[in-house]
């Protein structure tokens, strides 16, 4: 009985493996968009944890609150 050292059956798993491995580190590379950078990852409840937002203008509040008064419930 001989035995074969060559094991021809193995150059496909490899590449297979390979193709695999090349996929799931193109996908997880791309997975960082530079937008998500830097964001919050751990939140508090109750708790606005954004940007500052700008104060409206005394035209901006007149104009929301006529807008409030015109709707009928």
């Amino acid at each position: 009985m001989t035995h074969r050292t060559d094991r021809p059956a193995a150059k496909p798993v490899w590449r297979g493996l390979a193709i695999v491995g090349a996929t799931v580190l193109a996908l997880g590379l791309g997975a960082c968009r530079e937008s998500e950078q830097g964001r919050a990852l751990s939140f508090q409840k109750g708790e606005y944890q954004g940007q500052q937002e700008t104060a409206l203008s005394e035209a901006q509040l007149r104009e929301l609150q006529h807008r409030g008064s015109a709707q009928k419930f």
